[in-house]
């Protein structure tokens, strides 16, 4: 499951995610100093210190990289095969694979660089969480959101692909007239209120 994008969390939110990225970053730092590497095989070689990170890093990279992408920060990479040789496009992630990027010809560097770039993204947008997470009008938009996602999430629960869904054009269209239909009925339901006050005061 994905997460919400960086600048549609709450502050709250914000500051978890923070948190998880910095904690995350300590756990990799740690286990990859507890780590030594031989070409002959693609897993690290772990002392005991490694081997009972092992299982935390596995618990947190799937989410982690979902905070990561979140954030605009690509994980997907492709190893292309030499010219010479030919063949097949590789594709692998920074944190779904992290464990051994070395059969990739990478290293957790690259997974380090990319959690610093998502925790940069992060920071610079805490203000604006601070503003969106005390705003009104932020959490109505956040309603509307929710109301028109409602079809989405009952095709899904049906089994449709959501995301396959969400990006047709029939999707699309259901997302539009969701979109009208909500924003009318908010509307009209704003305007039978300030009738009713008006009536109700002037009677």
């Amino acid at each position: 499951m994905s997460e919400t994008h960086y600048k549609h969390v709450t502050v709250f939110e914000n500051k978890y995610r923070l948190a998880k990225l910095r904690g995350f970053r300590t756990k990799v730092t740690d286990y990859f100093d507890n780590v030594e590497h031989n070409w002959r095989v693609d897993d690290p070689i772990e002392n005991d210190h490694a081997s009972a990170l092992r299982p935390a890093l596995n618990e947190d990279l799937l989410h982690v990289g979902d905070i990561v992408r979140a954030a605009d920060v690509q994980t997907t990479m492709q190893q292309l095969p030499a010219p010479a040789i030919g063949g097949y496009r590789l594709s692998f992630d920074l944190f779904r694979d992290l464990l051994r990027l070395r059969s990739f010809e990478l290293t957790e560097q690259a997974t380090l660089d990319a959690m610093d770039r998502a925790i940069g993204r992060y920071q610079n947008d805490q203000i604006y969480a601070w503003v969106r997470t005390f705003n009104p009008l932020w959490w109505l938009w956040r309603l509307l959101n929710i109301v028109v996602s409602l079809p989405f999430a009952l095709a899904e629960l049906s089994g449709f692909e959501r995301e396959r869904f969400e990006q047709s054009v029939s999707g699309k269209l259901v997302r539009l007239i969701s979109w009208l239909v909500t924003t009318a009925a908010l509307i009209l339901g704003a305007a039978v209120s300030v009738v009713t006050l008006i009536d109700r005061y002037t009677m």
